[in-house]
């Protein structure tokens, strides 16, 4: 017997999980999808209704969220008296089967204590390239974890914990956009110097820019290399000046604290001594293979 889902998130994520889960043998049977935007209430999404999501209630079946905003969604969940549902992830990794591409994973927070704990801070590590909270966690000297319940949580693995700690904890420090609740204590590390046109700056001005102007604005502090920094960034996200704080990055601070040459020498198994390096480290992009009649 199937089970009966409402994908919660009538957008782009929300189609490719429907057809995802309409051409595997899952058991999950999709009555409706649920979505935010009064606009979709009472027409179809790629055939399915959509409901709003006072509607929920009145449904006995699993919830599968189906936004990029699914801490969001889930707050709003705990808010409406559900703690059991399930998050849709689509991983964009080019060599991974469809198994790993695509996964859904539970959650049940029935009965777990989600009141915010003042004194807790979320340290949010995205990717290699956000690593900034990593390596702020790995570098955090000691009186600050014994004045501090200082957490480190991690977008690939996404345990029980995850969504747990970001909604409990009173600061969360992140290192790519994101939408901020503004109820808590936010702090922007950022990933990179930005040598490349972003939102404002961008040539391909889209429709996330307004809302990327608007996340940036709720953010209590912007950590920054330097005023030139400050300008770059600012020019792309149009906040006030007042918010940026020049600090050095945490990842930065690596350099000094390791032989990075001793460890370089060790990886490529070569003699640097006495040698002057420099690196080239472009961002990876995928390339196609071309054939030989088409060089």
């Amino acid at each position: 017997m199937s089970e009966k889902v409402i994908l919660f998130g009538a957008s782009t994520l929300g189609k490719v999980a429907l057809e995802f889960l309409q051409r595997t043998d899952m058991g999950y049977e999709i009555i409706a999808f649920c979505d935010n935007d009064n606009r979709k209430w009472g027409t179809e999404f790629c055939g399915v209704p959509v409901i709003s999501p006072d509607q929920l209630a009145g449904y006995d079946c699993q919830i599968i969220i189906t936004s990029q905003y699914d801490t969001e969604i889930i707050k709003q969940l705990f808010g409406l008296g559900i703690f059991r549902f399930s998050v849709f992830f689509h991983n964009q990794g080019q060599e991974m089967g469809e198994k790993e591409r695509y996964q859904i994973r539970k959650y049940d927070y029935n009965g777990v204590d989600l009141n915010r704990v003042n004194n807790r801070i979320v340290l949010r590590s995205v990717s290699n390239s956000g690593s900034n909270t990593f390596a702020l966690y790995k570098l955090m000297p000691v009186d600050m974890c014994e004045q501090y319940e200082v957490e480190l949580v991690s977008d690939q693995e996404r345990d029980e914990k995850y969504y747990y700690y970001l909604i409990t904890s009173k600061t969360v420090v992140l290192t790519y956009p994101s939408a901020i609740d503004p109820s808590q204590i936010n702090i922007q590390l950022w990933h990179g110097f930005p040598l490349k046109g972003m939102s404002y700056m961008s040539k391909s001005e889209g429709p996330g820019v307004e809302q990327n102007h608007l996340n940036w604005s709720k953010l209590d502090v912007i950590a920054s290399y330097s005023q030139f920094y400050t300008t770059l960034m600012n020019a792309c996200y149009g906040v006030s000046w007042r918010k940026y704080v020049v600090t050095g990055m945490p990842r930065n601070d690596f350099l000094f604290k390791a032989d990075g040459r001793k460890i370089l020498a060790s990886i490529l198994k070569q003699d640097f001594r006495g040698k002057k390096i420099l690196f080239y480290m472009p961002t990876f992009r995928s390339i196609p293979v071309l054939k030989s009649n088409e060089l």
